[in-house]
């Protein structure tokens, strides 16, 4: 037998790396900013509950007043039912946002050299829907809370969430 009718094996190619779609980097920007920016309002909010002697009060305080006909006032305890419910709220409108916010710093190219601005548009984006909330679905929470409260903790959600999101952008960026 010949070696002529042996299969020739053609030599391996390394495959080119796949590029992700913008939707697809829209959707990773959204999932992972929105967490982060939930998880660091929610550990920031831990705290300031736990010093006043009241662990997950505002997540109580906001899921009594988001799902039941409890005004702010009027809650004084903590409902770990209502700390899950608000929890999945929570993370699901904070990844929305996030869609949203990504969105703009691609549209606009904001992540370009200009880190103060992301902060600024996801600070403005965050305190605008909790303002609307308040006005609509949650009444009294934002003055429970204490506006300095609500504005520190946005703060903090919007440094995180714009950090992820000029570090994903550039990413983006580096690998074309």
């Amino acid at each position: 037998m010949s070696h002529a009718s042996a299969v020739r094996v053609p030599h391996a190619t390394p495959a080119a790396e796949p590029h992700s779609s913008p939707k697809a980097d829209l959707l990773f920007d959204a999932f992972y900013a929105g967490v982060m920016g939930a998880s660091a309002i929610m550990l920031f909010f831990l705290g300031a509950d736990a010093i006043r002697g009241l662990p997950l009060f505002t997540p109580s305080l906001i899921g009594t007043v988001l799902f039941t006909s409890a005004s702010a006032a009027a809650v004084t305890e903590v409902r770990l039912d209502m700390v899950a419910y608000f929890t999945l709220v929570h993370f699901a409108v904070f990844i929305a946002l996030a869609a949203c916010i990504s969105a703009m710093c691609r549209r606009w190219a904001l992540v370009e050299g200009h880190p103060i601005v992301i902060v600024g548009v996801v600070f403005t984006v965050l305190t605008v829907a909790l303002l609307l909330a308040d006005l609509t679905l949650m009444p009294g929470v934002v003055s429970a809370l204490g506006l300095a409260s609500v504005l520190a903790g946005n703060a903090v959600a919007g440094v995180v969430m714009a950090a992820f999101i000029r570090w994903s952008h550039r990413q983006y960026h580096l690998g074309e």
